[in-house]
């Protein structure tokens, strides 16, 4: 038989999607089988793309990004039409008309860590001031040099890139943003400027961030690409060749994740220093730790006190071997003394842990890159938690050597059992991603009393209990990690606990008279109906605040299949559906 002829439904991450906040199915192709899906929170949501990177929500905090009309002129004019750096007339002369000081601004405040970049060119001046905070916050560009010569103190990194033609993408970040201002000036550490001074500008763009990302067109609004607020979030983490439907809980993110003077203290003469590396991201925004002295804890600290609840929190952060291999969490307080787990950045192992901490993991994430977590209960009194560097397995000492460190990006701690996916927080604060659902309507599917329902899903992990349904289906995932059918109308279980700790397939059969239940390839549990379901118009997920899962298809069927095809269904791999869908040349979106 065919079960993509019979099915009234079929979805699969592979199949397509969308980018204005739904999952397509392959069948129906009407529309009438796609899923609505929501999360509601921008740039909080990430996942793995198809090459193996971490994706966000990228945006560009500026309006009219490359029309400076429409920007502040302070005795400056500004001509469009210009000769770009791409080939293109989208380059903009900035000239001043005064002897003192001449501007093109916007007033934009973030309190993030924040990049401003710029494509630039020399006209009548060698001389641009780049500025991005009133006070200690502006750098100085020589045109002809291509080199940034005096930059201030709160200024955190610029950087160049030669395009050609005397053109340079120029970027500079900050701890905050009160204004983008460009001034074309005389020379080094002054605004002023001369009557007719001219520089070329095109492509303006502030982003959250310690690095200059590729460009996002502006208008009267902001400009967005990448993850967004309703994206469904098809993952493909694990160097998998077919995407899964990325299902995770609202969760927050307590730490500052790439810049660490925020959140983190160095500890006891560990030191660090940014953009030094490409991270899992696939741009140059890794940092490097190393010690400044030999000794215990060296690294990064965090001193909580009562700001932590009695409850589990999952710790994670990616990490690279550098000279050294070993990075350790270790925490301090009530009611677990002193306790570490360490991590081996070369054999990708977790080593000692002490019992504090549980769950400890270590995930590989490609280019001699780990993503390490564990989860530890805290006092919810005095708790100090450490990210450190060792010399060994089980070693509290590192020794210093110069320069010689480790290399980290991406911070999260986050209250739950288990560590969820990426949460980018630039702000020094908190940031939340707000839980995703996806529902789909089936009302035109004509399902009656008897269906079979189909679902491959990657373990789910569970904080507590959630509830989904289909109308009168509903199931349970459970802090055991288990599915359990449900029918309200009744009040009564339709089959046994379903583990799904790893991959697992069910098939859900469904008569006037009885539930099956088939998982892996055999039959689980029959259990008898005393009245009939009546028809279902809908099938969701919410995956509320406690459950995070990796959905790779869901198949309806209208009639209750045989045993012999549950079993067959079931036991089938997921890479033969992926077949089916080249075959019928659906596209895949990424």
């Amino acid at each position: 038989m065919s079960f993509y002829d019979d099915a009234s439904l079929v979805f699969l991450p592979s199949g397509g999607a969308g980018k204005d906040g739904k999952a397509y199915s392959m069948k129906p192709t009407n529309g009438d089988g796609d899923f609505t899906f929501s999360r509601g929170s921008n740039l909080t949501a990430t996942r793995v793309d198809s090459n193996g990177l971490i994706e966000k929500g990228r945006e560009n905090l500026l309006t009219y990004s490359n029309d400076f009309s429409q920007w502040i002129n302070s005795n400056a004019t500004e001509t469009s039409g210009q000769s770009g750096y791409d080939g293109s007339s989208d380059a903009w002369l900035i000239t001043s008309t005064t002897n003192s000081t001449s501007v093109s601004y916007q007033n934009k405040v973030t309190s993030s860590v924040s990049t401003i970049s710029l494509r630039v060119k020399s006209a009548s001046t060698n001389w641009l001031a780049f500025r991005i905070k009133a006070t200690n916050g502006s750098a100085w560009f020589n045109l002809s040099t291509g080199s940034f010569s005096t930059i201030q103190a709160n200024v955190i990194h610029t950087n160049v890139v030669d395009l050609g033609n005397g053109w340079y993408k120029i970027s500079l970040t900050s701890t905050s943003s009160e204004f983008i201002a460009v001034y074309p000036c005389n020379n080094d550490n002054t605004f002023n400027s001369t009557i007719g001074n001219s520089i070329y500008i095109q492509d303006a763009q502030l982003e959250q961030g310690l690095v200059a990302t590729e460009y996002i067109e502006s208008g009267a609004t902001t400009g967005k690409a990448g993850i967004l607020e309703d994206s469904p979030r098809f993952d493909y983490s694990g160097g998998a060749s077919c995407p899964s439907l990325l299902l995770e809980p609202s969760r927050t993110n307590l730490s500052s994740s790439e810049y660490f003077e925020q959140f983190w203290s160095t500890s006891s003469g560990g030191t660090r220093v940014y953009n030094q590396i490409t991270s899992p991201e696939g741009i140059q925004n890794g940092t490097k730790i190393y010690p400044t002295s030999t000794g215990s804890f060296k690294g990064l600290s965090k001193a909580f006190g009562s700001t932590l609840s009695n409850t589990p929190y999952a710790l994670s952060i990616f990490a690279k071997a550098g000279e050294f291999e070993h990075l350790y969490f270790y925490n301090v307080g009530s009611p677990n003394g002193n306790n570490g787990v360490w991590f081996n950045l070369t054999t990708g192992s977790v080593g000692t842990n002490q019992n504090a901490w549980t769950s400890a993991k270590i995930e590989d994430f490609g280019n001699g890159w780990y993503r390490c977590s564990a989860v530890i209960t805290t006092g919810g009194t005095s708790d100090n938690l450490y990210i450190l560097l060792s010399d060994s397995n089980g070693s509290v000492t590192a020794t210093t050597s110069g320069t010689d460190g480790l290399y980290i990006y991406g911070a999260q701690l986050e209250e739950g059992s288990y560590p969820t996916s990426y949460m980018p927080n630039h702000s020094g604060g908190s940031v939340t991603r707000n839980a995703d659902s996806m529902q789909s309507d089936t009302s035109s599917f004509g399902i009656t009393n008897e269906f079979t329902l189909f679902i491959d899903t990657n373990g789910a992990l569970v904080d507590g209990t959630s509830l989904n349904q289909m109308d009168d289906l509903r199931w349970y995932t459970q802090s055991t990690n288990r599915y359990r059918f449900y029918k309200p109308s009744n009040v009564i279980f339709i089959s046994n606990n379903i583990q799904v700790d790893d991959r697992t397939k069910i098939a859900l059969k469904i008569t006037a008279t009885e539930c099956k239940t088939f998982v892996d390839g055999v039959l689980d549990s029959t259990i008898s109906l005393t009245t009939p379901f009546a028809s279902f118009d809908s099938i969701s997920r919410d995956m509320e605040t406690k459950v995070k899962e990796e959905l790779n298809q869901i198949l309806l069927f209208p009639s209750a299949l045989s045993n012999t095809d549950c079993e067959i269904l079931t036991g089938t791999s997921y890479e033969s559906f992926a077949a089916m869908a080249t075959a019928l040349n659906y596209t895949t979106y990424e």
